[in-house]
């Protein structure tokens, strides 16, 4: 079967494209710069498929099977890709402009230099995932796994990672401003350089996570306090204190603390050690970095 009809069987019939493949043991598919858009490809085996330059804008690939397929630059903008294996595939320079990739399994995917502006990425697998470089604004990454993901210079500004788990990623050069990181978890996550202004830590776990050289800066973090159990982050070398809504210096910070929450407030008592702790920290760390 040639290409063009290969593809107007997968358009018109995906059940008999499966089977197609099936009866006749095809183990890959060229479909390059294939003209695929709003086609209802739902369930629809591409394992191994060439689809570089392909133009998926608007399709159907909820289910469907992109295992180890090759994605390259193709255009994706607003695909349903709901639940869809996408495990190795390569989707570098891709356009996945609001695409709908909730629960989608990227393990090992690679998005280098991929436009996921918008995008919907919730409670998805993005384990070991390379998305160096990759355009990630105002993507819903909520409940979404990157263990050991690279995200290497990847703009994640105003984009959202609740409750994500982050554990040994890559953020190193990272634009995080104004993202959203309550709950998330950033075991012995790489952030050198990251940018992190505005950014939302309520109760995000840090343990372990390499903080203290954000932008080449001294920073230390303390987890889980005060009414809103939430993260204080002190920027020891500009003598900035972000914890919740305040920002401010550190001696801004206390005078805060001390008109907020009377002696006997238990509020009061746990930001008291949190100061205490961040302040002789600090300066230890000041000094063994002089010598």
């Amino acid at each position: 079967m040639n290409k063009e009809k290969i593809i107007n069987c997968l358009k018109s019939n995906v059940k008999k494209f499966n089977r197609w493949r099936l009866l006749y043991g095809i183990t890959e598919l060229n479909l390059e710069n294939a003209n695929l858009n709003n086609a209802n490809l739902d369930n629809a085996n591409l394992d191994n498929a060439s689809l570089e330059n392909a133009n998926l804008d608007n399709a159907n690939l909820n289910y469907a099977n992109l295992n180890n397929a090759n994605l390259n630059y193709a255009n994706l903008y607003n695909a349903r890709l709901y639940n869809a294996n996408l495990d190795k595939a390569n989707l570098n320079y891709a356009s996945l402009y609001n695409a709908n990739l909730y629960n989608a399994n990227l393990n090992y995917a690679s998005l280098y230099k991929a436009n996921l502006y918008n995008a919907s990425l919730e409670n998805a697998n993005l384990d070991n995932a390379n998305l160096n470089n990759a355009n990630l604004y105002n993507a819903n990454l909520d409940n979404a796994s990157l263990d050991y993901a690279s995200l290497y210079n990847a703009n994640l500004d105003k984009a959202s990672l609740y409750n994500a788990n982050l554990y040994n990623a890559n953020l190193d050069k990272a634009n995080l401003d104004n993202a959203r990181l309550e709950n998330a978890r950033l075991y012995y996550a790489r952030l050198e350089n990251a940018s992190l202004y505005n950014a939302n830590l309520d109760n995000a776990s840090l343990e372990n996570a390499m903080l203290e050289r954000i932008t080449g800066k001294l920073i230390l973090s303390v987890n889980g306090i005060g009414s809103r159990t939430s993260t204080t982050i002190y920027n020891y070398t500009d003598d900035q204190i972000q914890c919740g809504c305040f920002f401010g210096s550190f001696q801004q910070w206390l005078k805060k603390i001390k008109k907020t929450y009377t002696r006997d407030n238990r509020h009061y008592q746990e930001y008291k050690r949190a100061a205490c702790y961040l302040f002789w920290q600090a300066r230890y760390m000041a000094s063994m970095e002089a010598v």
